[in-house]
């Protein structure tokens, strides 16, 4: 990566949170194969941001910006209840969310561990 766009991305993800600038999580990178896209979190918590402010980029953040606040970002009646689930606190470990074991989308559960599952027919 060129040295001046590095730099411009570190000066953005360290003044961006320190002057309350919105910014969504995306996912869109070059940088990186879909699907590790939350290989981006700790080196944004690395430039200043907390775990918090950081999922939050990711969840709700990304849908006022969007203009979806009322459909997805968080859990709430009426809502889309897109969601995982990880063994533990990302907030105290943001490499949870590489390797998510649980996954919900539209209220359906379309990844479990096998002690999750039901003995027969669908993941849920």
């Amino acid at each position: 990566m060129d040295v001046a766009l590095r730099d411009a991305i570190d000066d953005g993800t360290v003044v961006g949170p320190r002057m309350a600038v919105a910014g969504a999580y995306g996912t869109d990178s070059g940088v990186y194969p879909h699907g590790w896209n939350a290989r981006q979190l700790p080196y944004m918590v690395r430039h200043g941001m907390t775990p918090m402010a950081a999922l939050r980029s990711a969840t709700v953040v990304a849908a006022e910006l969007l203009g979806w606040q009322d459909r997805v970002g968080s859990l709430a009646p009426g809502r889309y209840a897109d969601l995982i689930a990880v063994p533990g606190d990302p907030l105290d470990d943001l490499d949870l969310l590489a390797d998510v074991p649980f996954v919900m989308q539209g209220g359906r559960v379309l990844k479990a561990p096998p002690e999750m599952r039901l003995s027969t027919g669908p993941i849920w």
